[in-house]
């Protein structure tokens, strides 16, 4: 499958853009959608890090600009992003229970404790891998590895409404 970009303007994106019904991963049919929450935070804040997390973690939580965005998708695309998420969390759980096991008394469970973590990370890449790329910049998004059908469908429906 060949995948493409689009970009969206600001604009659009603040009084909320209006997609086709066409899955973004597929190209097939939409039944539902996916939640995509992006933050864009300004240039300068990043060497703050290097001064202190804290500041960063300050200054991206009252500058950055939040947004959800509602992509349609296919019912199948949604489950599967949805189980991966799911698993990686229980990963994630069961490994700080094995770090808790094994800070108490038993050793053997700091590998368990390893082997979740490294798991839970896993899941987490290939559950953000799987389906589009979102990129929040200053006056745009960046939707990439999307269908180039949505991208057809996407463009038609926006040169008609304006």
């Amino acid at each position: 499958m060949a995948s493409t970009q689009l970009v969206i303007p600001i604009e659009e994106i603040e009084r909320g853009p209006e997609f086709p019904r066409v899955c973004v991963v597929t190209g097939s049919p939409a039944q539902t959608t996916i939640a995509v929450t992006r933050q864009w935070t300004p240039i300068w804040a990043y060497p703050l890090m290097y001064i202190g997390l804290g500041l960063f973690l300050g200054i991206h939580g009252l500058l950055g600009k939040r947004r959800t965005i509602h992509l349609p998708a296919s019912t199948e695309v949604a489950e599967r992003r949805r189980r991966l998420a799911k698993a990686s969390r229980v990963s994630l759980y069961l490994s700080f229970a094995s770090l808790l096991a094994a800070v108490t008394g038993w050793p053997g469970f700091f590998f368990l404790f390893l082997g979740l973590v490294l798991a839970s990370v896993v899941l987490a890449v290939l559950s953000s891998r799987f389906g589009p790329r979102v990129k929040m910049r200053r006056n745009d998004l960046l939707l990439s590895r999307v269908h180039p059908n949505f991208v057809v469908n996407y463009r038609a429906l926006h040169t008609r409404s304006v």
